[in-house]
């Protein structure tokens, strides 16, 4: 290999060195369990080692609390895969990779069949093999496993042949931090954002069933089918065939949200989206509210309410408190017809208590965005990283 293709394209300051390449094999000891000799579900114990699959396995921690628990006899008859602090482990059947760093362990644990566990020598850092274990170059050795196979398999010989390029220990210390900082500030932007998304739910609960109310008021809020407090914009949609659209910077809309930004409009102002048809998800069916001028093809409704009446983003948070399933029609592919969506019922408060509502779960709202931002941001940071930080 040239030099200059034996450095990668970022690098900390004061490291100019090129890495050199490794085998895995020569460097570190690879081990899987081919069986656990006719090991029998009724033999698992609510407690003693745990025993690790990679279904316990999720962003590269161990959910301790799901893990398997085997007898001590079974976890002594093989010491080879008994795991200690800075073990690397994997799934080597089926769902290729998904690896785990061993840290912060107590008590004995070890790996199931379907996993294979690496432990590096003193010549490369622990993490830095765990994080080489998520580059593009280690998803090529999956893809060439996976590719025209019935029962994707790493084999142990597969690992030992592995090459991976290696800087200096200092290197691979500074590229580790960088990237174990970058994963729990992501770690805990997502564990922000699930509660943030879990509060406002909690909160669309309280208010819409009327057992939370803001200050003030205190009349009945009023059954109404929605026909009676919307109008139906659907006739200014364009259909998704259509061959009008060249791009440009307003959002177009499908079922599912946005599809693509395209040129002009077909929409302006304030309005809620409903699909029509092909949600992707009909239990949490899509519903948007979405302001300013907007595309809209042939498979999202387009409502607003009538003025005085329903505040349209209000409308939009209503709609999400109602089971759509009932009213989809179809087997392949449900579908809402404006005729049954006007018949849905959505409870509706006077105007006023309608926009202190709207106001708050829209503040909510941002927040949460604001906070899917930050995280994206995070993530497509760490995904340059991977690509640039390694050879």
């Amino acid at each position: 290999m040239k030099n200059e293709n034996l450095v990668p394209k970022v690098r900390f300051k004061g490291f100019s060195d090129p890495w050199e390449q490794r085998k895995l094999g020569n460097i570190s000891i690879i081990k899987g369990r081919l069986g656990w000799k006719s090991l029998k579900q009724e033999e698992y114990t609510s407690s003693g080692p745990s025993m690790i699959a990679g279904r316990h396995i999720v962003n590269g921690e161990i959910d301790w609390g799901k893990v398997d628990h085997i007898p001590e006899w079974r976890y002594q008859e093989s010491p080879e895969i008994a795991l200690k602090n800075n073990d690397v482990i994997f799934s080597k059947d089926g769902s290729l990779g998904n690896p785990a760093l061993i840290h912060g362990l107590k008590d004995e644990a070890t790996i199931n069949s379907t996993m294979m566990l690496v432990r590096t020598d003193n010549s490369i850092n622990s993490g830095f093999f765990y994080e080489i274990l998520l580059t593009e170059q280690f998803q090529r050795l999956i893809y060439l496993k996976v590719s025209g196979s019935s029962i994707p398999h790493l084999f142990q010989a597969d690992m030992n042949n592995f090459e991976i390029m290696v800087p200096t220990h200092d290197e691979q210390d500074k590229i580790t931090n960088i990237l174990f900082k970058l994963d729990s500030l992501i770690a805990a932007n997502e564990d922000k954002l699930e509660q943030l998304k879990t509060l406002k739910k909690l909160m669309m609960q309280k208010i819409f069933s009327q057992e939370w109310r803001f200050k003030g008021f205190t009349d009945p809020w009023e059954q109404r089918k929605l026909e009676s407090v919307v109008i139906v914009y659907d006739k200014g949609r364009v259909p998704v065939t259509s061959t009008e659209r060249i791009s440009g910077d307003t959002p177009y809309y499908g079922a599912n949200g946005i599809q693509d930004y395209v040129d002009g409009y077909t929409h302006d102002g304030e309005f809620t989206l409903i699909a029509e048809d092909g949600a992707n998800d009909t239990r949490n069916y899509p519903i948007k509210f979405v302001s300013g001028k907007i595309w809209v093809n042939n498979h999202a409704h387009v409502l607003a309410g009538k003025q005085n009446i329903l505040n349209t983003r209000f409308l939009s948070f209503s709609l999400q408190q109602i089971n759509i399933e009932p009213f989809l029609s179809g087997s392949g592919r449900a579908k809402l017809n404006a005729s049954e969506m006007k018949k849905l019922l959505i409870a509706v408060p006077n105007i006023y208590e309608q926009i202190k509502v709207e106001n708050f779960l829209g503040e909510m709202a941002h927040l949460i965005a604001a906070n899917e931002d930050k995280l994206n941001q995070l993530k497509e940071l760490k995904k340059y990283l991977m690509q640039n930080m390694f050879v």
